[in-house]
């Protein structure tokens, strides 16, 4: 189900793009465009994320734990 819907939201954002409807929403001003910079940032902050929850989760297990930092202390 989720995929059919992102794969309807994807046709219809290309269908937005190539009738120039791209340029009535990037000339709003409420709207910042995303730029290469900003996309490098937001996968910063995911991967920072990332980081954080593994980080939260291992303890939980520490049998992985112990595994985990012997592979990488070794």
């Amino acid at each position: 189900m989720f995929c059919i819907g992102a794969f309807l939201l994807a046709l219809g954002s290309i269908h937005l793009d190539r009738s120039g409807a791209a340029e009535m929403i990037a000339s709003n001003s409420a709207l910042v465009p995303a730029r290469p910079d900003g996309a490098s940032t937001m996968l910063q902050v995911i991967a920072g994320s990332m980081i954080g929850v593994a980080a939260d989760v291992t303890p939980s297990f520490p049998p992985a734990g112990i595994r985990a930092g012997r592979l990488f202390c070794a």
